[in-house]
């Protein structure tokens, strides 16, 4: 399992087109935006071993025994820019003396990667690679280091996997040689996710054993309770969602066990650009998913591509929304059509701009 680092292995993905419903310039825009990244290659998950290697940074990311970064163990460049004691001196890694230190004086294994205090980046970025350790039975191996956790699903991932990392938290870890699981999403930011996500979160969610369901249910994904991306109409909205069966979920106020039986009961999830929609990653193929999108912001949405590898029934919902705090669209709230979000529930056809075009399947 150890990589060979001149000839990698990867996955040749290629999205699928799904509906994108809205008016129509502002269909074409992020039509065009998305088309650059529907075809990527992705390595296979792996693990490499690096001998006599320091760990450094939030993320966490490796230099080898002469200060080179190791190319891989990074989650794009931002990883080096958010250490902000360390500077690139000829590709070689100079360290502020001011940096905290520790050395473990054993082999480890470090799962770490962006934002992984996030649900959306703990399910995608870590999981995955956690899943990878367990089925492997590497996580038994050597310890498993991390970056501190915080929130009860993090937890609860350890818990299942009978996993108790070691937790560290200075800014340059020492250790005689490190093995780390490769990352499952580019570096580049632009929504391109491995398909061993998907295999690996179902395969996470099976050890949850949950119940089979007695009935399909239609789920309307809530951030009532987020600072931002919200429905600015959201009561119009749920009045009209649960006039035709759909329950309201807030996933805060449930145990990972509840979202992940929540989702693989699912025949429709409708749910606003941000990490509820996650765990549409373990429904079950050809699940309706809706996604209501800020209508300005175009950007790949990491949905779409999950969609695509898990084989749903995905569309896009433009809505008009504000600017951000930053001037941006990527946080905005959004004001929706609840007549529109229902038929883009409901019905085989969905309407671009105005013209009407067949789901495609």
């Amino acid at each position: 399992m150890v990589e060979n680092l001149l000839a990698v292995e990867s996955h040749d993905v290629r999205i699928k087109a799904f509906p994108l419903i809205g008016p129509i310039e502002d269909v074409l825009s992020l039509k065009e935006t998305i088309s650059r990244y529907s075809h990527y290659q992705i390595p296979l998950m792996d693990i490499v071993h690096i001998p006599s290697a320091t760990l450094v940074g939030p993320h966490l990311f490796i230099l080898d025994a002469k200060g080179r970064v190791v190319e891989r163990s990074l989650r794009g460049r931002k990883s080096i820019d958010r250490a902000p004691f360390l500077r690139m001196d000829n590709s070689i890694a100079v360290i502020d003396a001011a940096a905290t230190r520790r050395r473990i004086e054993e082999e480890v294994t470090v799962v770490a990667g962006k934002a992984s205090g996030a649900f959306f980046h703990w399910m995608v970025e870590i999981v995955p690679r956690l899943m990878g350790l367990y089925l492997s039975q590497e996580a038994t191996r050597r310890p498993i280091v991390m970056r501190p956790i915080q929130h009860r699903y993090q937890y609860e991932t350890l818990e299942l996997l009978k996993l108790s990392p070691c937790f560290v938290d200075e800014d340059v870890i020492a250790v005689p040689g490190v093995w780390f699981p490769t990352h499952t999403i580019t570096a580049q930011g632009n929504g391109q996710i491995s398909p061993d996500v998907i295999a690996c979160l179902n395969a996470f969610a099976d050890l949850f054993r949950p119940p089979q369901p007695t009935r399909k249910r239609r789920l309307y994904i809530s951030r009532s309770d987020a600072t931002k991306r919200r429905v600015l109409n959201e009561d119009e909205l749920v009045a009209t969602l649960v006039a035709d069966g759909f329950e309201v979920c807030r996933l805060a106020s449930m145990s990972l066990g509840e979202q992940i039986a929540a989702f693989r009961s699912a025949e429709i999830v409708v749910g606003q650009h941000g990490a509820g929609l996650t765990l549409i990653s373990v429904c079950s193929p050809e699940t309706k998913v809706v996604e209501l999108y800020p209508a300005k912001w175009l950007a790949v949405s990491p949905f779409e591509s999950i969609a695509s590898l898990a084989r749903l029934d995905y569309r896009m919902l433009l809505c008009p929304a504000q600017r951000s705090a930053r001037g941006d669209y990527h946080n905005s709230d959004i004001h929706v059509d609840p007549s529109q979000v229902l038929a883009a529930a409901l019905s085989e056809k969905c309407t671009v701009g105005d013209v009407l075009v067949q789901s495609e399947r």
